[in-house]
């Protein structure tokens, strides 16, 4: 997921990759989540995007997975066309985790610091027919133990 947070990277605004892990024992972001364990060094959780779309203009994507281990339960984040392992979140550390997922969910969020208005999210236009001119998920699927 992108984000752009200057209060995080020290007055950045460039666009930059993020996960974040709402648990009941935990919310937090990239590797300040506790037991996240990164098996890439050269992959940062927060790595910048240096292309990104603009309202109208080139449409630039990112593959995202996350897959769950049949063998030993653990839940692993996997990036690009090549399904590049970058780290994984042992079962242990969060009882949802610890079993399938009975459900999934996907979607945006904008956030501003307090006492600031909240940006748009995207462009902040509209949904158009053509998605050039939208945010959007595409190919989004959800494979049970069997596959």
């Amino acid at each position: 997921m992108p984000q752009v947070d200057p209060d995080l990277y020290g007055g950045d605004t460039r666009t930059r990759a993020f996960i974040r892990v709402d648990a009941p024992q935990a919310h937090c972001f990239n590797k300040r989540c506790p037991g996240f364990v990164l098996v890439r060094s050269d992959v940062p959780l927060d790595f910048v995007y240096e292309q990104t779309s603009k309202y109208g203009g080139p449409i630039y994507g990112t593959q995202l997975y996350v897959k769950r281990d049949l063998a030993n339960g653990n839940w692993w984040l996997l990036v690009g066309n090549d399904f590049t392992l970058v780290g994984f979140w042992p079962k242990r550390i969060f009882s949802e985790l610890a079993n399938p997922a009975s459900y999934v969910e996907w979607g945006g969020k904008v956030y501003s610091p307090a006492g600031t208005p909240t940006p748009e999210m995207g462009s902040g236009h509209f949904l158009q027919q053509d998605t050039k001119y939208d945010a959007y998920f595409r190919n989004i699927q959800v494979f049970n133990d069997f596959g």
